[in-house]
Order: structure tokens, then sequence, then C-alpha cells
């Protein structure tokens, strides 16, 4: 089994699959369209993400920890 390549990229929409549409699987595929597109997104979004916490200053504490 392979795995979608993700671009972080912020996709301004993501497809709707049609009747008409093939079943194509692969990378291409369109079959795939729409996990890739949203994987695209959500790698856009984490690092948005991580790039305003670095910037800000905050903290990230990921175990128990005593305040």
């Amino acid at each position: 089994m392979a795995n979608l390549t993700e671009t972080a990229t912020w996709e301004a929409c993501i497809y709707q699959l049609e009747n008409t549409d093939p079943v194509q699987g692969g990378a291409g595929g369109i079959s795939n369209r729409q996990a890739r597109e949203l994987g695209n997104r959500t790698l856009w979004l984490i690092q948005l993400i991580e790039v305003s916490i670095f910037q800000s200053g905050i903290k990230v504490i990921s175990s128990p920890t005593t305040l």
C-alpha cells in the first residue's frame, strides 16, 4: 500500500466525486483527489500553527509538568 504525497498548500475547494467519474486509483487518480486535497490543507494548517506558536514564544508542554 502506498501513501499519498502531501504538499503544504491551501486548496481552494475540495473536489466532489461525481456519478460519471471513473474509479481510478494511483497518485493522480480521481478516487484519491479528495484525500490529497484534504491532506494538503491539513499539512498547510499544521505548518501555520507551528510557525505561529514558535513566533509567539509559547512553550508547548507535551508531558506532565509541574507549573
